[in-house]
């Protein structure tokens, strides 16, 4: 990696077995959340895609289930995944691992040519905390390029940051939005998901995953010289952050919404 894509990423979380855990239930909780059945936005028809690419695949969550949908799997629809490390990535004999073209690529940097204008289908998901503002002008200037051209619509979805000046800046077209309120902790036992489904079975995940994220930031910040509170006070050392991160956990049990933003955007049509 270069030095410039150095600049451009801030992954928090730890690179080891229980990271690929934590992503695996990320996933179904998200997927649980929004309720997609075909795990894209009702305004994707999957009977005119062909070729496919999950950007920052982390464990291949996504791209498994994606590539496992019978009006998927029963096409000829071309299916390729990648991800800045290859740690995460699924073993070789894991059920269909096999029919998509896993490779390492950071998605600051360009593509290769071959790769560019080519896909009718972009996921790109859960990067809010793994790329800083230029990483993703960086990103989404890469991936306007890998989106089919000409007379064919490229789809990007599941943007995880609230980017439409980003997007308007990298020319492409954002066609639907939303916002929902995503509970943590308790509420995971009175909220539900966009269709209806109880949540309560993922309460313990909720409070494991956002405490971590937030032990993982506080702790970057300290070392970097500091974290400072809504009420100016500024917590410089270790012991500081942990009493911090008591109060934070007690908080996060207690519950509460997180807003998750679910983009999908497109490469517009030229003439």
């Amino acid at each position: 990696m270069s030095s410039d894509s150095d600049s451009f990423t801030k992954y928090f979380f730890d690179e080891n077995n229980s990271d690929i855990s934590r992503l695996k239930l990320q996933y179904s909780f998200m997927k649980t959340m929004f309720g997609y059945p075909q795990l894209v936005p009702p305004k994707i028809d999957i009977a005119h895609i062909s070729k496919v690419i999950d950007l920052a695949t982390g464990t291949g969550a996504w791209v498994l289930d994606f590539a496992s949908l019978p009006d998927v799997r029963d096409r000829n629809i071309q299916v390729f995944a990648c991800d800045i490390s290859t740690a995460k990535f699924p073993q070789a004999d894991e059920q269909g691992a096999n029919k998509i073209n896993f490779f390492q690529h950071d998605i600051t940097e360009p593509f290769p040519d071959e790769l560019l204008e080519t896909f009718d289908l972009v996921n790109v998901a859960f990067l809010c905390f793994a790329l800083t503002e230029q990483g993703w002008k960086s990103a989404l200037q890469n991936i306007y390029q890998l989106l089919s051209g000409a007379l064919r619509r490229g789809f990007l979805i599941r943007l995880s940051h609230d980017l439409p000046r980003m997007l308007e800046d990298a020319s492409l077209q954002v066609l639907t939005f939303q916002r929902p309120l995503v509970p943590f902790g308790n509420y995971c036992d009175v909220e539900k998901s966009l269709n209806g489904t109880p949540l309560s079975n993922y309460k313990a995940y909720t409070i494991a995953n956002l405490v971590q994220l937030l032990n993982m930031v506080s702790l970057s910040m300290v070392k970097d010289g500091g974290l400072e509170l809504a009420d100016g006070i500024w917590i410089t050392s270790e012991e500081g952050r942990q009493a911090l991160m008591e109060e934070v956990t007690h908080f996060v049990i207690q519950g509460g919404s997180t807003v998750i933003s679910d983009w999908v955007a497109m490469r517009p049509i030229e003439s």
